[in-house]
């Protein structure tokens, strides 16, 4: 089951292509982020980013792909 941290923000893109390029934009600010504060910050937000790509989807959708990876991630020896 996953959980989400962030609150679902008020006005996403109607297209998941919209979404989906703004996990892109966010995960390439913390390829430029110099500094710890920069990059934790830049982190959450691609965080937030890729929960809000997810919440297009079916919660039970979400939590059954989750455990598919945590076990697939498992059986790799991730954790």
């Amino acid at each position: 089951m996953y959980d989400y941290q962030f609150p679902q923000i008020a006005d996403k893109p109607k297209r998941i292509s919209g979404q989906i390029l703004k996990v892109l934009e966010e995960s390439d600010e913390i390829r430029k982020a110099a500094t710890k504060q920069h990059i934790l910050e830049e982190t959450l937000d691609t965080i937030q980013a890729c929960e809000t790509l997810l919440s297009y989807y079916p919660k039970w959708e979400v939590d059954e792909m989750h455990d598919l990876v945590v076990e697939k991630n498992a059986k790799r020896g991730y954790y």
